[in-house]
């Protein structure tokens, strides 16, 4: 006899789920029952049927759901029913991780969301308001980034960005955000060279921001300064590939690590933070395929901006992705709006209303 279920949930990556048990619970019993369910998968990506297992925590009996024929299977002494189903791979929707549920995004969530294979979605913020949007609609982590010094101060570099800058912005950010996770960039200045400077940079930020964790750039070089930090229970995320203080370094803004040299180095480096104790990594503006070999060699999430696809998550500075700024435009930026065009149309028509004495109107005024 056939079985209709549906399943409720958000959209994510069948690849990544191999080996996870079904909770399901009928509309008829509040008894929840245990079983295992094996698919074939149709997919373009694939030239032989995936079979795989899920986990959902709601699912309730519909007509209008996915019809499920169970297989020719002996019963295994457990409620395990087996079934077979054709199911195109983009139409799919369920979840075994509804990260919309959980309360807080903590460092154990987001290795959760590496070992699960749960792509970690990440961008800048740098006051209230932005904060309070990126939030509402479920982003993972903020970053108060020194980024600000380029998209909030207009310098041309972000070493001019100071400590007292970033509490300023990391503390309006923190008032804003219940769910996400919020990272605050060391500034240049307050780590290199002096391990106690940075942990008295980073516990600054900490105890006067209420931020989760700092972020740091520099390989080895920091390695000290990172252990410091640790000893004060801070979190510290590190951040490799083209680091942006180092730029009168670099000359350029180049790709880095094309060089065999320069990316062994990297793997050097990556390898030997995580063992330091970073609870996460950002690669910036890496070869893809150095990228992906990294987020396989360690355990901790990475996560890129220009490092590729097969990273543990991705983050871009939110002015990019909006389309607010627009001299700023490297291959990895993807614009998901042209906020430029849209906000100076809305200036230059209420200039005009203004200037024609249509605003405010008669329902505008008191």
């Amino acid at each position: 006899m056939n079985k209709i279920i549906e399943i409720i949930g958000v959209e994510f990556d069948l690849y990544f789920y191999p080996n996870l048990t079904l909770c399901w619970q009928t509309n008829s019993t509040d008894k929840k029952i245990h079983i295992k369910i094996f698919f074939i998968i149709s997919s373009k990506q694939t030239s032989t049927p995936l079979p795989f297992e899920f986990f959902s925590k709601k699912i309730k009996l519909s007509p209008s759901s996915y019809n499920l024929v169970p297989l020719p299977r002996k019963k295994t002494g457990k409620s395990v029913i087996y079934f077979q189903k054709i199911i195109n791979i983009k139409n799919l929707k369920m979840s075994v991780h509804n990260n919309s549920k959980v309360k807080k995004i903590t460092t154990r969530v987001l290795q959760n969301m590496k070992n699960e294979g749960i792509k970690i979605s990440m961008l800048t913020a740098y006051d209230y308001s932005t904060a309070s949007l990126l939030d509402k609609a479920g982003i993972d982590v903020i970053l108060v980034g020194d980024s600000a010094a380029n998209v909030m101060a207009g310098f041309e570099t972000t070493l001019p960005m100071t400590l007292d800058a970033m509490i300023y912005h990391a503390s309006s950010v923190v008032r804003a955000v219940n769910r996400a996770m919020v990272v605050v960039d060391l500034p240049f200045g307050t780590y290199q060279g002096n391990s106690k400077k940075a942990l008295f940079s980073a516990i600054r930020i900490m105890k006067e921001t209420g931020a989760n964790a700092i972020k740091i750039e520099g390989g080895k070089e920091v390695a000290e300064s990172v252990s410091r930090i640790l000893t004060a229970g801070i979190p510290v995320m590190g951040h490799l590939g083209l680091t942006p203080q180092s730029i009168n370094k670099f000359g350029t803004y180049a790709v880095r690590a094309t060089s065999e040299s320069e990316a062994q180095k990297l793997i050097s480096d990556a390898l030997h933070l995580e063992a330091t104790g970073l609870f996460g990594l950002v690669l910036e503006k890496i070869p893809a395929k150095l990228g992906r070999d990294i987020a396989k060699k360690l355990s901790i999430p990475v996560i890129g901006i220009g490092a590729g696809k097969h990273v543990d998550g991705q983050v871009l500075v939110i002015h990019d992705m909006l389309g607010i700024t627009q001299e700023f435009s490297p291959r990895f930026l993807r614009r998901y709006h042209n906020l430029s065009d849209e906000i100076q149309n809305s200036v230059k028509q209420y200039i005009k209303d203004v200037k024609d004495g249509d605003f405010p109107n008669e329902k505008e005024q008191y």
